[in-house]
């Protein structure tokens, strides 16, 4: 009791000190898989959380999340159908079944799922409303379902083997820090510029363990020059993870130029405003089509290829 006691003064001090600190997290990854039964508890949401973001991985036939809301508690099963039902002719549809009080809805998840490896079940709550997303390498949002503070847990039909439980809570409601001109104005500075260096980029792909990395949305940056020899990184659109957190024109990170014509040194800032510690960095391609944003310490490197300017003035413009 005294250590949950100090645990909690703890979280409370901290929430004091830094508008963007944590109040409650979470984020634990198993390399190797740990085999997990029965029920496990996954945290707990608490009140006054204006975003949080629920994740489980799983390699298992059959799991399930649940999550509090006003109307009970909410549970979302995965069904993967055993081997002995698939062959040549016929294979069994895997299933998300979701309950929300007295409503259940059942929905076929084929191609969004793996039915030998490990599959993600995310609940992402942006203050206003929660979307639940399920997939193995891609992120499909599913419906959106009610949420409330209280704990989270996740339950097994038998044995599985589990890469990752994360639940982080936020206490801020947006990244506040933005490129001053607004969106107008960035695509008016981007599409005059000659500065190869200055651009839209759309996510193309990782290089990363998907267990480890899980890339927050299919990202449209932009990156622009901050009048000091570097470029910011700002978010234009595309956030599915946290969504209510990145707002338009935020800033995504900086980059600086080396003594390496491609290369960059990166700052990237995490969802929590914070930057992604350890040596991280940025490289183009020589023709400036792409983007690479490596981060060693965790062997992922996100890639982005460049959107040509029409394709977003017409985007803004619809």
């Amino acid at each position: 009791m005294l250590k949950k006691m100090i645990k909690k003064l703890v979280f409370a001090a901290l929430c004091v000190l830094s508008a963007t600190e944590i109040s409650y997290s979470r984020e634990d990854w198993y390399e190797p898989a740990i085999r997990i039964s029965g029920r496990q508890t996954v945290g707990m949401i608490e009140e006054g959380a204006v975003s949080a973001l629920i994740h489980v991985r799983i390699k298992a036939p059959e799991w399930s999340v649940i999550w509090p809301s006003a109307r009970g508690l909410c549970r979302a099963t995965l069904s993967l159908p055993p081997s002995d039902r698939q062959d040549d002719v016929y294979v069994a549809p895997a299933t998300l079944t979701v309950e929300t009080g007295n409503k259940s809805e059942v929905y076929h998840v084929d191609g969004d799922v793996a039915y030998d490896d490990y599959n993600s079940i995310k609940i992402d709550y942006d203050g206003v409303n929660a979307t639940l997303i399920v997939g193995s390498e891609s992120a499909r949002e599913v419906t959106s379902v009610p949420i409330a503070p209280g704990e989270v847990s996740l339950t097994l039909t038998g044995e599985g083997l589990c890469r990752r439980i994360q639940l982080t809570q936020l206490n801020i409601e947006s990244i506040t820090d933005h490129y001053e001109g607004g969106i107008t104005q960035l695509i008016r500075r981007i599409t005059s510029s000659d500065d190869l260096n200055e651009g839209f980029w759309e996510y193309f792909g990782k290089d990363a363990d998907p267990a480890k990395v899980s890339v927050g949305g299919h990202y449209v940056l932009a990156t622009v020059a901050d009048g000091k020899g570097g470029y910011d990184i700002i978010y234009v659109d595309g956030a599915v993870n946290n969504s209510g957190r990145w707002q338009p024109t935020a800033i995504k990170g900086h980059i600086r130029p080396t003594i390496f014509a491609d290369d960059f040194d990166l700052k990237w800032i995490d969802v929590n405003g914070h930057p992604v510690p350890g040596d991280t960095y940025a490289r183009m391609s020589s023709d400036r089509s792409m983007i690479s944003f490596g981060f060693p310490s965790q062997s992922a490197t996100l890639k982005f290829r460049r959107v040509p300017n029409s394709e977003i003035i017409q985007k803004a413009g619809s």
